[in-house]
């Protein structure tokens, strides 16, 4: 009976089918409570991972202070130099001079707002980079304590960080004297410099009025009497040949020169006598002869015109008897001389019918010398070349009248502009010598930068464990696995290191926090404001380095009247632009550094402390690593025996410094550094509980296979 039950030549029995259901069901359910219990075993990854990201992420929060610091620093030597710029640059406008003293002021409140917003930010660094470690291992108890469930006990996870390295280099005020030196040689220089503006300016108003005159006597009066007017109605001039100009700033001497040049060769050629009489005829010969003299004359005129210089030669014409005595009209010898009797008599001209056979020709010098009779047809006398002149050149109505005025005109615009431009010359000078430091302070903002090393720099480590007691059958009761004790305390080790992301252009963590700083800046329209605009606009694009730079100064340019009588401004304005984008500012760092997880050796083998070197060697015995652990705990609770840090971590943030741009009176910005929400809590309990849990956990080490 009982072979039956336990052998059948079919191989099948109900007591082997039995028994292979019960062993069966016994792997299936032994396999199932080994995957609850890993899987039970395994979230305390999770939470370690997630405290050694948040550690990190107290650095890169720090780095991002850090960052914004730079950025104010930086931001405010440029607007302290490009401030001192501008205000040279208003210097040389006499009209923008009281906007030089504004920009002059706020370059001085800029320098000394850097200075003192640089070592207090430094300051408040590095008392805040001595507590960051303390920060991360917060962070991470907090962000551990936060995985646990409020309605199980099933976790009681409890976490500590190490950041690597564990102490950071100590950050060093970045001294700049250069931009204060420079608002002292401007203020020192300014007062000269304004004015010689001054000066410069009046000269060149002058002349600017007489080459107004000029202007108006050549063809600004038409329809008016001018040389334009007479030109065209005396000698039928026009075209290219008479050109009429409708503003000063597009009509130089040169037009008048070459009007008049034109207007005596046509009436050379047209001259004839008006009727026919002896009289008349002498006359037309007299003013034949007269337009020769103004032809020959304006053949050795010129005008010669730059931008730094001005010499013109416009010979005036005679307006009577005794101005015509001092001209070649005077001495050339183009007269007939006849025999008249026992004497000598002269002719205006060879077509005098007494002048026929005549034996020479003579001058008006040598007529008025005495000894000649005169012509009863032709009445020659030194008078009658007088009465040409004085026709047409002491009247309105005639040519020479204007243009005599337009000689007049060239002389004093001469002199003018000769005073003028000796006087922008040492304008050019001294403004070019103050712009010149501008640039050199520019440039030595190069390697003028807070330049951190914080702790956490290589990267964080987090030691998690969990010592909630849980029954192995805890869930999960059954007849086919018999377990006897409690799950044993879990524990987890990860790391976490910073990612540098490239900055996009776009709005980023930096870029956001510096708005903030802009908002609490401020703009209107009082000059004051200007400099404060140029700053916001300088910080706002403190990533874009050259390019913020150039644009900044252009705004600011914009706002300041640079166009006066000189050309002062606008030659200031030019330079310092010049100047300034020859400094090659380069972008700066602005992308967010993020944590991400990494290998813990990889974070380890980056330190160069005792831990790093002791955790990358002991690393494979569970124990000796626990022993780490219990350094981190010791060294977090002598931390929070320190007044100081306690004290400090008191509120949602800390202060790093108060930055005031225009002094007392101007704008006050805090900038602050947020704290973890909670941590006064972990100040006052947490790091006890989590050292009695590390304790607990080294107890149950031994014979703990290694940790690979």
């Amino acid at each position: 009976m009982i072979d039956r039950l336990v052998r059948n030549e079919d191989g099948f029995t109900t007591f082997g089918v039995v028994i292979a259901l019960l062993l069966s069901l016994s792997l299936i359910f032994s396999s199932a409570q080994v995957y609850r219990v890993n899987s039970q075993a395994a979230a305390i990854q999770d939470v370690a991972d997630a405290a050694a990201l948040a550690a990190e992420n107290e650095v890169a929060e720090f780095v991002l202070a850090a960052r914004v610091c730079d950025a104010v620093v930086l931001s405010l030597s440029l607007a302290s130099c490009v401030s001192a710029g501008l205000g040279v640059v208003c210097f040389c406008v006499p009209a923008a001079q009281g906007m030089g003293d504004i920009f002059v002021k706020a370059a001085k409140s800029f320098a000394q707002a850097r200075n003192s917003f640089a070592e207090n930010a430094t300051t408040g660094l590095n008392t805040i980079q001595r507590a960051l470690p303390f920060i991360a291992c917060a962070k991470a108890a907090l962000v551990a304590r936060s995985s646990n469930r409020a309605s199980s006990s099933d976790t009681a996870y409890m976490a500590l960080a190490v950041v690597l390295p564990q102490v950071g280099e100590e950050i060093e005020a970045p001294t700049d004297d250069a931009a204060e030196k420079l608002t002292e040689s401007v203020s020192n220089e300014g007062e000269a410099l304004k004015e010689k503006a001054k000066e410069a300016e009046r000269a060149e108003q002058e002349a600017q009025k007489a080459k107004e005159r000029g202007f108006l006597a050549d063809c600004g009066n038409n329809p008016d009497a001018c040389m334009y007017e007479r030109a065209y109605s005396l000698a039928s001039l026009s075209g290219g040949s008479n050109p009429c100009y409708k503003s000063v700033d597009a009509w130089s001497f040169t037009v008048a020169l070459k009007r008049a040049r034109a207007y005596y060769r046509a009436r050379l050629r047209q001259e004839a006598p008006a009727y026919d009489s002896w009289e008349e005829r002498a006359r037309s010969a007299l003013r034949a002869n007269f337009y020769r003299y103004a032809c020959a004359e304006l053949d050795k005129a010129y005008v010669r015109e730059t931008d730094d210089s001005f010499s013109a030669y416009l010979p005036k014409m005679p307006k009577n008897t005794s101005e015509m005595r001092g001209t070649s009209l005077y001495t050339e010898c183009v007269y007939p001389v006849s025999s008249a009797g026992d004497g000598l008599m002269m002719h205006a001209w060879a077509g005098c019918p007494n002048a026929s056979g005549y034996g020479y020709l003579g001058s008006l010098a040598q007529q008025e010398s005495g000894g000649f009779e005169t012509c009863p047809i032709c009445e020659f006398t030194g008078a009658s070349v007088g009465r040409v002149a004085s026709a047409t050149s002491a009247v309105p109505s005639g040519f020479e009248y204007h243009y005599n005025r337009v000689a007049q005109a060239a002389e004093e615009y001469e002199k003018a502009r000769a005073e003028a431009d000796a006087l922008g010359g040492q304008v050019r000078k001294k403004a070019g010598n103050l712009l010149d430091e501008c640039k050199k302070a520019l440039e030595s903002l190069k390697g003028k930068r807070i330049e951190i090393n914080p702790p956490g720099e290589k990267g964080a480590i987090a030691f998690a464990v969990d010592t909630a007691e849980i029954p192995a059958s805890s869930g999960f009761q059954t007849s086919f696995v018999q377990e006897r004790g409690s799950l044993g305390t879990r524990a987890a080790l990860s790391g976490a290191a910073l990612l540098e992301e490239k900055s996009t252009g776009e709005a980023s963590a930096l870029t956001a926090l510096l708005d903030s700083v802009k908002s609490e800046i401020g703009s209107g329209l009082s000059l004051a404001d200007l400099a404060l605009e140029l700053w916001s606009d300088l910080l706002g694009g403190y990533e874009n380095g050259q390019q913020t730079l150039m644009k900044g100064l252009e705004r600011s340019l914009d706002g300041v009247p640079i166009l006066g009588s000189s050309s002062l401004g606008s030659w200031a304005a030019k330079k310092i632009a010049n100047l300034f984008e020859a400094v090659g500012l380069e972008p700066a760092k602005t992308g967010s550094a993020r944590p991400v997880l990494v290998n813990t050796s990889r974070v380890a083998e980056a330190g160069e402390d005792g831990f790093s070197a002791r955790f990358v060697s002991v690393k494979a015995g569970a124990q000796d690593v626990f022993g780490s652990i219990n350094e981190v705990q010791s060294w977090a609770q002598d931390a929070l025996a320190h007044q100081a840090l306690g004290g400090m971590l008191v509120g949602e943030s800390i202060e790093i410094a108060v930055l005031e741009p225009l002094g007392s009176n101007g704008p006050s910005i805090p900038l602050r550094l947020p704290l973890p929400q909670g941590i006064r809590s972990v100040f006052d309990s947490v790091l006890g509980r989590i050292a009695q849990g590390i304790a607990g956990l080294q107890q149950e080490a031994e014979g703990v296979r290694p940790w690979k």
